[in-house]
């Protein structure tokens, strides 16, 4: 049980009454970090890890940069907007991210390190739609 806005004696009789223990924040429901508090850098740092774990299963330089942009906006865009539909991600985490999509779509890098010369197009412009001149890449 995790009690919110309850007195002490009436989180006391409830634990008693239900039969289980007293947990605290912050901790995770659903795969999403929950907290009273604004949530630390540190608690998305599972989610930067997980969108390296993607990356480093992924043969890209084994597919053309389409191949490479259809993984960019299925999988690791999917990921993060499960967790966008009810966190509000920092500026830093989703510079983060976008610093591994932009890597591996230009030179499958894996790394998240891309040199400039490697980016073909301007990250906003790959932002914008396909009808539009885009690659159709979610801006996150």
């Amino acid at each position: 049980m995790v009690p919110i806005h309850m007195n002490e004696e009436l989180t006391r009789d409830c634990v008693l009454t239900l039969g289980c223990s007293r947990q605290g924040f912050s901790q995770s429901y659903l795969g999403l970090p929950l907290s009273i508090n604004k949530l630390s850098l540190s608690a998305f740092t599972p989610y930067i890890q997980k969108a390296d774990r993607y990356l480093s299963s992924w043969q890209g330089n084994l597919l053309n940069k389409m191949g490479r942009t259809v993984l960019v906006n299925s999988v690791l865009d999917s990921q993060l907007v499960y967790l966008m539909s009810s966190l509000q991600l920092p500026p830093s985490v989703v510079h983060q991210v976008d610093r591994r999509r932009r890597a591996f779509l230009w030179s499958a890098d894996k790394n998240g390190s891309c040199t400039p010369s490697a980016c073909l197009v301007a990250w906003e412009n790959c932002c914008y739609p396909k009808e539009s001149g885009g690659l159709g890449v979610t801006d996150l």
